[in-house]
């Protein structure tokens, strides 16, 4: 995202998640909040990115959707294995899901949304 009140609202999020876990009323707020931004700025996948994390955290009062698996890849471009990604807390998953918001548009993290995003629906599926 481009607009600097948005950046700002997003590192409010992750610091606070840092420092002291889920907030859910306030994370819920900050959300909504930021959700207008990424209309203005027409994208579309972090857009939905952000509302399904936010329908997510006030339905099940946490993050439970791990960090998406990271791939290995040689000098040729070739995938040569997969580094899973592990949460020791639902917290974890929830900063770097900030963090790859800030740059939605950067190729690997509009990749890495998509992924949340799937996770997400099938995380309210089956929950």
């Amino acid at each position: 995202m481009v607009n600097k009140k948005a950046q700002e609202l997003i590192a409010k999020m992750q610091k606070s998640v840092e420092d002291n876990g889920i907030n859910v009323d306030e994370l819920v707020a900050d959300l909504q909040t930021l959700r207008p931004f990424s209309i203005a700025e027409k994208l579309p996948r972090l857009t939905k990115a952000i509302r399904l994390t936010n329908e997510h955290i006030a339905e099940y009062k946490g993050f439970f959707i791990p960090q998406p698996e990271d791939e290995m890849i040689d000098e040729e471009g070739e995938v040569i294995g997969v580094i899973e990604a592990t949460s020791e807390t639902d917290t974890d998953s929830l900063i770097y899901l900030f963090s790859i918001m800030q740059d939605a548009e950067n190729k690997m993290n509009a990749e890495e949304l998509k992924e949340y995003n799937d996770a997400l629906k099938e995380y309210a599926e089956n929950n």
